[in-house]
C-alpha cells in the first residue's frame, strides 16, 4: 500500500506541474486546487464531458482517441503531440515524464 500511495503521489505532481497556473506553487496547487481543477477518467465513457485541456495518456485510450494527423509534436526523447484541446503523452510517471517535457507541454498549453 505505500507503494501505490507514492506512486499516486508522483502522478498528481506530474499533473499539478502541467496544470497549475503558476508553476512556481505547483506544491500548493496539487495540495489544495488539483482535484477541484482536473479530472481524472479510468475509461473512455468517463471522457463525454470534458472541458478544457484533456490529457490522453495510455495505449487504451489512444486506440479510441487517435493522435490527429494535424497534432503538433513536442519534446525529443520522450514525446507529446497536440491537437484541439487534446494533449496525447506519456504515462504519468516520472521516468517517462521528464521535467524537460513538462515544460515543453506547459508552454504549448499557454500558447493555445
Amino acid at each position: 500500500m505505500k507503494l501505490n500511495g507514492n506512486h499516486w503521489r508522483k502522478i498528481l505532481t506530474i499533473m499539478a506541474k502541467l496544470t497549475s497556473p503558476d508553476y512556481g506553487e505547483w506544491r500548493e496547487f496539487r495540495d489544495k486546487e488539483l482535484l477541484k481543477k482536473v479530472g481524472i477518467a479510468f475509461s473512455i465513457d468517463q471522457l463525454t464531458n470534458v472541458k478544457g485541456v484533456l490529457f490522453i495518456v495510455g495505449n487504451t485510450f489512444r486506440e479510441a482517441l487517435p493522435i490527429l494527423g494535424s497534432a503538433q509534436e513536442v519534446g525529443e526523447k520522450h514525446v507529446a503531440a497536440f491537437a484541439l484541446n487534446r494533449v496525447w503523452c506519456p504515462y504519468l510517471d516520472y521516468r517517462q515524464f521528464p521535467n524537460i517535457l513538462i515544460e515543453a507541454i506547459r508552454e504549448t498549453i499557454l500558447e493555445k
